[in-house]
């Protein structure tokens, strides 16, 4: 008996290999980016970068951090990953207008919570 409505039986969190015919998308590379804009908004930072070895979204991701300005992450490398032990983005938003919008947002409202 699954959970949710419409699910049947399957489980929601199917794991991956019940794909046969699922393509690996590449990984970001860390060292090969073009920053295409970056705008700080008090302690966060929004990075709009191009990943040219990444095939989805053509290799866009809108990534945002907390403590960091954009000369702190210049010429090193930048991972779009949530990591423990690096530089590691707050948050991700899909690489649209509409998605750089909701990252300006979720940036006030951070200002706004903790002010």
């Amino acid at each position: 008996m699954g959970i949710g409505i419409g699910l049947g039986s399957r489980s929601w969190a199917s794991s991956s290999n019940d794909c046969t015919s699922c393509k690996a998308l590449p990984n970001p590379d860390p060292n090969n980016y073009i920053v295409i804009s970056n705008k700080q908004i008090g302690n966060y930072l929004i990075l709009q970068v191009n990943y040219p070895d990444c095939s989805n979204f053509s290799g866009n991701k809108i990534l945002v951090y907390e403590g960091i300005t954009y000369n702190m992450l210049k010429n090193r490398p930048i991972d779009p990953h949530f990591l423990e032990t690096k530089i590691s983005p707050i948050a991700r938003f899909q690489p649209t207008t509409h998605g750089m919008d909701l990252a300006k947002l979720f940036c006030n409202g951070l200002i706004a919570l903790f002010a």
